[in-house]
């Protein structure tokens, strides 16, 4: 005997209104079970204890992933349970970009943990499927913040987030990323992305401002931040400032100034920022210095503080005091 399944009416219209208008019923239905299979191989590649089985499962969900968007009307599907997969959208939903990573040694090996990343561009168009993927070779590319890149020489790295701006007439795309670098530090990065004349993705470009450890200004292609493995950084634009703010970093410790370590790199609660100008990314020292919250707040401190008066005063009464027990 069959059992009867029941919807309730609220759950049924929730689930039609999640529904996309563009995505017809039946290739949802298809979008949905390709989206459950694909779930089921990314809780393989997150868990899984070898190396072989991990990149076993990603080989298996890479093809099945391309299968899915194949589906008409696919752009508009948001793949919402494939939790440890970024994908990031243009404000104008022209494209979109879909990155995650695999942990590419034994487990067992800490100090040798790193990780292989992957991602690939879907642009929004009806029609045959246009997919470009992206292969990470970060492990290649020497003095990454110099070079000029394009697809098949990726620096990998796990997007959360995507603004674009223009100058002169040309869409540039600044994508911002996290990096687990290796087992002591972590990186955040902003990469900058546009498209050349075949609608080919190229990535860098020398448009950053940023210090050296010598505290002298260089033009870079692409801009990071690397720090303390598990602090809590950030980098992001800022829609009110127009400006890219940013964590400034400081040694934990003496050593670690003089021997610029960066696993002991940390936030210090002050914030610098790239600010476009002529078409360049600008190094600024000091953001925020009218919000009201800040200013609240160095008030707050400075009327703690002695004033210049009261520390001239504490200065004469510990001479007069210094004084009297030499008499003694």
């Amino acid at each position: 005997m069959k059992k009867l399944l029941i919807i309730p009416f609220c759950l049924l219209c929730s689930c039609l209104l999640a529904q996309p208008k563009e995505i017809k019923p039946a290739d949802f239905n298809t979008l949905q079970k390709y989206e459950d299979s694909l779930q089921q191989l990314f809780v393989k590649i997150r868990t899984s204890g070898k190396e072989e089985d991990r990149f076993d499962a990603n080989y298996e969900f890479i093809p099945l992933l391309v299968e899915a968007l194949k589906t008409p009307n696919s752009y508009y599907y948001p793949f919402d349970s494939l939790e440890n997969v970024s994908i990031i959208e243009t404000p104008d939903r022209k494209f979109r970009v879909f990155t995650w990573m695999v942990i590419d040694q034994d487990e067992r090996l800490i100090e040798r943990w790193t990780y292989k990343y992957f991602g690939a561009i879907q642009f929004n168009q009806s029609g045959e499927l246009r997919l470009i993927p992206l292969l990470d070779k970060s492990a290649e590319i020497g003095a990454p913040e110099t070079k000029t890149l394009d697809a098949k020489n990726w620096y990998g790295a796990l997007y959360y987030d995507l603004t674009p701006y223009e100058h002169k007439g040309k869409t540039y795309y600044l994508l911002f990323g996290w990096d687990g670098f290796n087992h002591r530090t972590d990186k955040k990065l902003v990469d900058i992305m546009h498209f050349n004349g075949k609608g080919e993705p190229i990535f860098g470009h020398p448009v950053f401002w940023d210090k050296d450890d010598r505290e002298k200004m260089k033009l870079v292609n692409r801009f990071f931040l690397e720090f303390k493995q598990g602090s809590v950084v950030n980098l992001n634009y800022d829609d009110l400032k127009k400006s890219i703010i940013f964590d400034f970093l400081v040694p934990e410790s003496e050593d670690a100034a003089k021997s610029r370590d960066k696993s002991q790199y940390i936030p210090d609660g002050s914030y610098r920022a790239l600010e476009l100008k002529d078409g360049e990314w600008k190094y600024v020292d000091k953001v925020f210095t009218e919000s009201p919250l800040l200013e609240s707040f160095v008030q707050e401190k400075e009327a703690n503080q002695p004033s210049a008066k009261a520390i001239k005063k504490a200065k004469k009464r510990s001479k007069k005091k210094r004084k009297k027990r030499k008499r003694r």
